[in-house]
């Protein structure tokens, strides 16, 4: 029997990183739209949080694969913690189809806390193979791009929930909302874009 090669287990890596990832993401994709079809009521919200979802998990995806390629190393406990909370925070949204329009809120505002633990520790991962020092101005707006939608959302659930929102607001509300994903994607885009230039500039 061949004893083991921990080099092949540092090279795997990655290519296991990314198809957990996009296995669990695809499965929660799957599920909101499974979710939207099958509910009683076909209004536009549920289809807001279809789209949101969809959003998010283009943006989870991009974050997660980016960083995954650069890591060759031995995977860690809090490698499944990252994962499996934000998969779990998706389905937290998908939970939300049908119901009353405030728990979409109260879940993105709880999603986005999940967010900004994985954008901490993916940013921690990059940094350690980095041939410079990454420092927090040059990553804060992924962070901020999670963190600073939680409150609002949040927000906007109370005044849902207490019923001070009209139906017209609430969809606002939640448009407002869907503008995280693809900034959050942008955002994170320019960061992995400058870390990468300035890696090949530092050999």
């Amino acid at each position: 029997m061949k004893k083991l090669d921990i080099s092949r287990i540092e090279d795997r890596f990655p290519t296991i990183y990314i198809t957990l990832i996009s296995v669990l993401l695809a499965v929660g994709l799957e599920d909101v739209i499974s979710q939207v079809r099958t509910v009683e009521s076909n209004e536009l919200f549920n289809w807001i949080i279809a789209i949101y979802v969809g959003g998010t998990t283009l943006a989870a995806w991009t974050g997660y694969s980016f960083i995954a390629i650069t890591q060759v190393r031995r995977p860690r406990l809090f490698d499944s913690v990252n994962v499996f909370a934000l998969a779990i925070g998706i389905f937290i949204i998908n939970s939300t189809v049908g119901e009353s329009h405030h728990w979409f809120f109260f879940a993105t505002a709880l999603y986005m806390f999940l967010a900004a633990y994985a954008v901490f520790y993916n940013i921690n991962m990059l940094s350690e193979v980095m041939p410079f020092d990454m420092q927090f101005r040059d990553w804060a707006p992924c962070l901020w791009g999670t963190l600073l939608y939680s409150p609002p959302a949040a927000l906007a659930g109370w005044l849902s929930y207490k019923d001070i929102l009209g139906e017209t607001a609430e969809i606002l509300l939640a448009l407002v909302v869907m503008t995280q994903p693809p900034l959050w994607t942008m955002s994170f885009y320019k960061m992995w874009k400058a870390a990468m230039n300035r890696a090949q500039n530092a050999r």
